[in-house]
């Protein structure tokens, strides 16, 4: 039935994996022959669903990731997200070297905190070194005082 002929068999392997016919009927008769056939059918089975199938999902997920990433509303709302949350941290960041909570902090608080390793660490998932903050505060300091 599912081996008879060329066409039969190749009908019955691409049914077993398009969902057509569970793959189990057709080992059957191949179990009551020699062990290779079933073998075969099973590594058929296994890189059929295994690796085709995950080819063609991996070129799916990426076209579809590629079209949202050309959608220019979507970009800008990513940007603007990404942004917001860069911001919460960096606030976040300056909340923690402020910790009398005066609403400013003085140079010396601020060198005190680039010598903590928590703040230092901190600074670094903001993709941030000791320069940069440094640079930070240099443009926040517009009056030059150190607060």
């Amino acid at each position: 039935l599912y081996w008879c002929s060329l066409g039969d068999s190749l009908a019955t392997l691409f049914q077993s994996i398009a969902g057509g016919v569970s793959w189990r009927e057709p080992l059957q008769p191949l179990m009551d022959s020699t062990m290779l056939m079933p073998a075969v059918f099973a590594g058929y089975i296994s890189v059929v669903y295994f690796a085709v199938l995950n080819v063609v999902t991996a070129v799916f997920c990426s076209r579809a990731m590629e079209t949202t990433s050309r959608n220019p509303e979507l970009v800008t709302s990513a940007i603007i997200v990404n942004r917001n949350e860069y911001l919460k941290s960096l606030a976040a960041f300056f909340r923690k070297i402020d910790k009398a909570n005066k609403g400013a902090i003085s140079l010396a608080d601020f060198e005190r905190a680039l010598k903590d390793p928590q703040l230092c660490a901190h600074l670094h998932t903001l993709e941030m070194d000791s320069a940069d903050a440094w640079a930070l505060f240099r443009l926040i300091d517009t009056d030059r005082s150190g607060l």
